[in-house]
Formats: C-alpha cells, structure tokens, sequence
C-alpha cells in the first residue's frame, strides 16, 4: 500500500546497515579531503544526535593540504565539463516529421532560452556543483527538486518554479531498482516547529502544534521529519491528474510517531543520485575521496610526526646525569649562570629524526596522489 508508514519506516530501517557503515567513511573522507565543510554540514543534519555527536574527533582533521588541493581542482573542473554554465547542454527531441519544421524550430529555440533563463535565475548551477562535489568526494551526490512557494499568478495557476538543493548524503538512504532508477527514497529533514508550521501550511501534525501552544520556546525546538519518496503502484497512466494518481508519490511523516502530515505526487523522480563509481549490488557509490582517504591519512600523519619532531628538536631537553646535576640561576637580562661540577658538560637531546627521508617519502606520497585525483590534466 502507498500509504502504509509502517511499511515505509521498515524498508528505511533494513537500508540502515548498509548507509551507517557507509556514513563512517563519508566522515573520513570529508576530514581529510574537505575539513572545511565537515562541521557546517553536519551541525545542520538532522543526524547529528544520532551519529555525529558520537563520530566527530574519531577521526583527525587534515594537516596536509595535498588531498584537498588536488580534490578541489578536480571538483572544478568536473563540474565545468559535465554542465557548462556558458554552453548550451539541454536539447528537445521531437519526431522525425517535423525536425526540418521551421516552426517548431523556431518554437523550441524559444523554450530553449526560456529554460536557460529559469535555470541562470534559479540556484541550479550552485546545487549542482555542490551534488558533483559530494559525488566525487563520497562517491554519492544528491539533488532535490522543489517547488517553489506556491503565488497566485495572472492565468489562476500558483506554480512558481522550482528550486534545487543539494542534499547531504548522510541525510538520506535509498534504494537502486533496475536500470539504475531510484525505487525508494528517504530523507530527514530537520527544523523548528515554527518553520514546521510555516512550512507544511499550518498543519505540521498534532504533536507539532501542541509545542506550539506551549510558548515560544517549545517552538523555537527543532522537530524531525521523514520525507519517503516511491514510484506510486497504484497509478493509472492517462487517469486523473492528482496528488494520488501521479507516477511519484511523496509521503511526509514526524519522524517520533510516524503521524502523515502530506502526500503529494510528482510526474518525475525529484531526486537526482549522482554516483562517481557504483559497484554491482549496492546502493551506494564509491568515489576519489575512498582511494585518497589512505594516501591522505598517511600525509597527514607525516605532517604530524614531523611537527612533533621539529618541535622538541627546537626547544630539546638536556642530557645530565643524575649524580652531576648542575644548579642554574637566572641572572639579569634572562641570562643563565651554571656552575659546572666536575667538569661535566650537559648537552642537548636531540630527536636524530631523518627529516630527509620524510620529506621524500611525502614528496612520492604527493605524487600518487596528484594521479589519483588527476591533477595533472587540468
């Protein structure tokens, strides 16, 4: 049944134990390879109770800047390649019959510019990079179409347009049916009851609106809700066009009691996964972030040792034995008197740490990974 929530919150919670393994090596890539977006990202996520309160600082941030240069440049230049903001990269098939019509030419060169228009004026070229960058760090990019606030325009209708987000991986789990397509999706959303309300029409559920009668504090509380995503199988193709007979079906529910707060329709899939590798059988991909994450770990770690190294050979300890300890007292001007006994000489503990052979051992470290991300093309 479309609409049984139960059923729904049992296929998401079999897809857990695939995703949880998964979002532990989404974390690592994301600390060694994109650090600087590690924490906004997961503050926001409505998982951060739930898995990053208890993940954050098991795994260090990056010291070396080597993994998220090259992944950056190559971010970059993906992006420009698969959707080029300058170019025009959307076209209309039409039948055979009339593709030498100069009318519909002409119609379609219309509507061609009418779409660039709305995608330069939306934020889909931002969105998407953001999905691309996910995909090649994490191996898993998420873009979400919505529709924008409903307005009431000149010809009765209150479509609007639609808006793009990109949407943390972590956020959501899905399931890939034949050929690729998406046959299940869920995501988490997270926002105060306030913004519920607003949201949802002023009917955001009734456990909802029982915080909102409390007073402004209880609606200044964040609330979680489910958004599950799946081919309708009760549509009729060429039957009525509502919520309930579209091809996609979006289902709403508060994530405590699973209470439905909407069911709308879509015609298409609003969820793009972008998967830079996908291995056979599973839901989720593989990207560059998995085969840097190791190179990027030891660089790291060279860094770290290096620094703990240079810095006791900076300031070292003295070397004296215990039978000749020699008294020191601080004179003016932070000058050091000793008096030597017996002739013993103290000396400085040095690391003896081969910094040569650390510097080239990083040097080819740097180099493997200027491969892997293929730098060296772009």
């Amino acid at each position: 049944m479309p609409h049984d929530t139960r059923r729904l919150r049992s296929t998401a919670a079999q897809l857990e134990g695939e995703f949880s393994a998964a979002r532990q090596i989404w974390l690592q890539n994301l600390n060694l390879l994109a650090p600087n977006t590690t924490d906004p990202l997961l503050t926001t996520s409505p998982r951060r109770t739930k898995f990053n309160r208890d993940q954050r600082g098991r795994q260090g941030k990056a010291l070396d800047t080597t993994g998220v240069r090259t992944t950056t440049r190559l971010k970059g230049a993906i992006s420009s390649f698969v959707i080029p903001r300058g170019q025009e990269w959307v076209a209309y098939e039409v039948p055979r019959r009339l593709r030498n019509d100069f009318i519909t030419r002409d119609n379609l060169d219309i509507h061609t510019g009418r779409l660039y228009d709305a995608l330069v004026s939306s934020d889909f070229y931002s969105e998407q990079d953001a999905a691309l960058d996910m995909s090649i760090l994490l191996g898993n990019g998420i873009l979400q179409t919505l529709e924008s606030t409903p307005l009431l325009q000149g010809d009765g209708s209150t479509f609007t347009g639609f808006d793009f987000e990109s949407v943390p991986p972590w956020d959501c789990v899905w399931r890939v049916g034949p050929k690729g397509k998406i046959s299940f999706f869920r995501r988490q959303w997270s926002m105060s009851a306030d913004e519920a309300f607003r949201f949802f029409n002023g009917r955001p559920g009734a456990r909802v609106m029982q915080m909102l009668m409390r007073g402004t504090s209880a609606a200044e509380d964040n609330v979680v809700y489910n958004q599950y995503i799946y081919p309708n199988p009760d549509h009729i193709p060429g039957g009525p066009r509502i919520s309930e007979n579209m091809p996609w079906l979006s289902h709403w529910t508060h994530e405590d009691d699973e209470e439905t707060v909407r069911v709308s329709g879509f015609m298409e899939c609003p969820v793009t996964l972008f998967f830079w590798e996908k291995p056979t059988g599973q839901n989720t991909g593989r990207g560059i972030g998995h085969i840097a994450r190791p190179l990027a770990a030891v660089l790291s770690s060279i860094r770290v040792k290096s620094l703990a190294a240079l810095s006791w050979d900076m300031r070292p300890p003295w070397l004296q034995t215990e039978e000749n300890s020699i008294p020191m007292q601080w004179g003016r001007n932070r000058t050091i008197t000793l008096r030597d006994p017996e002739g013993f000489v103290p000396r400085p503990l040095h690391t003896e740490s081969r910094y040569d052979a650390a510097l080239e051992f990083g040097r080819q470290e740097r180099d493997a990974m200027e491969k892997i991300t293929m730098t060296e093309f772009f």
